[in-house]
C-alpha cells in the first residue's frame, strides 16, 4: 500500500502546480507503471495519486491495480483544509474489491 498522493506529493503551492502533476486514471503514467509492476511481480498495489478526471477536474484519488489491470479508482469524498482549494470531492462510496488471499492453507 502506497500513501495518499504518492505520485505527486501532498503539498501544492496552488491548483496549477497540482494540475501539472496530475494524470488520468485511464492513461496516466502512474497507474500504467503500477499495472506493469503488478503484472511483472504478481502482486496488488493500492496507492494514492493526483487524478485529472475526464471532466478536467482534479481529484485526490486512490487506485487498486493488479495483474489484470485497474480494479478500482476511488475519489476522496471528504476533503479537509487546503485540499478543498485544489481538489473536487468524489461522490461515490469507497469500492469493495475481492482480492486473492496471500495465505495458503495446509
Amino acid at each position: 500500500m502506497l500513501p495518499e498522493l504518492s505520485d505527486s506529493g501532498y503539498v501544492f503551492s496552488d491548483g496549477g502546480e497540482a494540475l501539472s502533476l496530475a494524470s488520468p486514471a485511464s492513461s496516466g503514467v502512474t497507474l500504467r507503471e503500477w499495472r506493469s509492476l503488478a503484472a511483472r511481480h504478481d502482486l496488488t498495489i493500492a496507492g494514492g495519486f493526483c487524478e485529472l478526471g475526464p471532466d478536467a477536474k482534479l481529484y485526490n484519488s486512490a487506485a487498486i491495480v493488479d495483474a489484470s489491470g485497474t480494479r478500482a479508482v476511488y475519489r476522496k469524498a471528504h476533503l479537509w483544509d487546503a485540499e478543498k482549494r485544489i481538489f473536487t470531492p468524489g461522490d461515490s462510496a469507497p469500492p469493495v474489491v475481492k482480492l486473492p488471499s496471500a495465505i495458503s492453507g495446509s
